[in-house]
């Protein structure tokens, strides 16, 4: 069971993204890009690549791995330069049998979360953070 993070923020410019593809057109590599130039050592952010409905890396965290996947909104809303809602979902990696007995729930006390929330508290150009 993944968790959502959501946020509000202009601080990433979405034109200067590349589209998944144009049946896939949508953003969010930019702020997997800034969670790598962000991230502490002990956070190993791995190569962006497109997911299903966005963006996706892979990153080892507090001994666990995970899967963070990023879109935005307002993707058919013309300039995506504005203030947009941002969705920052988590998952994590488990092996099956793992994942069979519930290991694989990612909850707010995540240690990723908890880091994720801190960061995204220290800067300004966040707005509106919440778990969704």
């Amino acid at each position: 069971m993944s968790l959502l993070i959501v946020l509000r923020t202009d601080k990433f410019d979405v034109n200067s993204e590349t589209p998944i593809s144009d049946e896939n057109p949508y953003h969010g590599e930019s702020i997997l890009r800034w969670l790598g130039e962000q991230a502490p050592a002990e956070l190993a952010v791995s190569s962006i690549d497109s997911g299903g409905a966005g963006w996706e890396s892979s990153a080892d965290y507090s001994g666990a791995s995970y899967v963070i996947s990023t879109s935005v909104s307002g993707e058919d809303e013309g300039d995506l330069g504005l203030d947009r809602e941002w969705q920052i979902q988590i998952s994590k990696s488990v092996p099956l049998l793992k994942a069979l007995m519930g290991g694989y729930k990612v909850k707010a006390d995540d240690p990723l979360v908890r880091f994720l929330l801190e960061l995204f508290a220290r800067e300004d150009a966040f707005h509106d953070v919440r778990i969704s």
